[in-house]
């Protein structure tokens, strides 16, 4: 499955933790604005990251995850 990852508003955290896997079993969001990586892929039960929403011209960092693969730029 896909989804994307709208404009948040500077200093918001959000934390995506799967919790049931349906299909395949992954999950890819990629944010609208973002540094440092293309998209985040999540595969199993328990993986989760967090975000922080920067600004309008860093938009959203990864900053902590666990067992996420991310795509690195």
């Amino acid at each position: 499955s896909l989804g994307t990852l709208a404009d948040g508003v500077p200093g918001q955290m959000l934390t995506i933790e799967i919790t049931e896997v349906f299909g395949n079993g992954t999950f890819r969001v990629t944010p609208s604005r973002k540094l440092g990586f293309l998209y985040v892929t999540f595969e199993a039960v328990g993986d989760r990251a967090t975000f922080l929403y920067v600004d309008d011209t860093v938009g959203w960092i990864l900053i902590s995850n666990q067992s996420v693969q991310f795509y690195p730029l």
